[in-house]
């Protein structure tokens, strides 16, 4: 692939800088840069400078918010492939060099230069900076068929999903997980936390269907909704947070797999991309927003 065709691909997919973090989050979601082979490209390699928005340990990847390389990359927010992506934390600025190989990008070194503030979008949680902008709004409706939207549990911390009831494998385990999730909070932090799962098939999820799900499941819905609604609103929302949907010759559903975690503000400050994320992990990230929040002086 060479250079401009990649910088016309890396556009198409850039969130230009939205408002909206789900978008910027899915935009490189949809962008999905997997590991490839080496090619010459690891000899010189490309120098770039950006910020580090998000860092997936598990996956050993981090999104960075990249500045211009002319001819290579536009300015935007792209995912790395990096060997030790524990080294990197949100919210440093970083001088690096990336090897490109097709539509793979992996950072090969980087060196700290500066830290971002809460100024440029990020959230001090737990002594942490973290990338936090709005999540993408939305009026559906839940289980009991009651109007259900992010403004309805503001002032709340969220863990978002998307789902759909026939789903045979990844969805199950995901709500178990966040089933384990829920169960294990405290209970300060429950009483402060709030489940969104978003069914990305109206068309077989209705009211019936999710509370089916929900009882199958155990989820508690004193402090979770299931959430539908007409198809091209639906399908509206997930565009806004960029959820890639096909359907498969199965007849099932392939999309993709991420759960959001939203300050009482509504602004997204993590991102799970596993298909089996890590309940303790979870928990240990709301129990920490949680009692940040609880510290930060009103209007904070």
């Amino acid at each position: 692939m060479d250079g401009r065709l990649a910088v016309d691909l890396l556009s198409h997919f850039d969130a230009r800088r939205s408002t909206s973090s789900a978008s910027r989050v899915g935009a490189v979601l949809i962008f999905i840069l997997l590991v490839s082979s080496p090619t010459g490209c690891r000899e010189s390699g490309h120098s770039a400078r950006g910020t580090v928005l998000f860092v997936d340990a598990a996956s050993g990847r981090a999104t960075i918010a990249v500045e211009e390389v002319p001819g290579i990359l536009p300015a935007t927010d792209a995912e790395f492939v990096v060997e030790s992506a524990g080294v990197l934390e949100p919210a440093q600025v970083i001088e690096f060099s990336f090897i490109r190989a097709g539509t793979s990008l992996r950072l090969i070194d980087h060196s700290v230069v500066g830290r971002a503030s809460a100024d440029d979008g990020f959230v001090l949680v737990a002594d942490r900076l973290l990338h936090a902008d709005p999540g993408f709004p939305f009026s559906l409706r839940d289980q009991q068929g009651r109007r259900f939207g992010l403004d309805d549990v503001k002032d709340r911390v969220v863990l978002l999903d998307f789902i759909f009831t026939r789903c045979h494998g990844p969805c199950p385990a995901q709500t178990q997980n966040h089933v384990r999730v829920q169960r294990g909070l405290s209970q300060a932090a429950r009483a402060r936390t709030w489940f969104v799962s978003i069914s990305i098939d109206p068309e077989t999820d209705d009211e019936a269907a999710l509370r089916d799900y929900a009882a199958l499941h155990g989820a508690d819905l004193s402090s979770w909704s299931f959430v539908t609604g007409p198809v091209d609103a639906v399908e509206a929302v997930v565009a806004g947070w960029q959820i890639g949907t096909e359907a498969a010759e199965s007849g099932q559903i392939e999309h993709t797999l991420v759960s959001y975690l939203l300050d009482d503000r509504g602004r997204i400050v993590h991102r799970y991309r596993s298909t089996n994320p890590d309940p303790t992990v979870v928990r240990a990230d709301i129990e920490a927003l949680v009692a940040a929040i609880d510290k930060a002086p009103p209007g904070g």
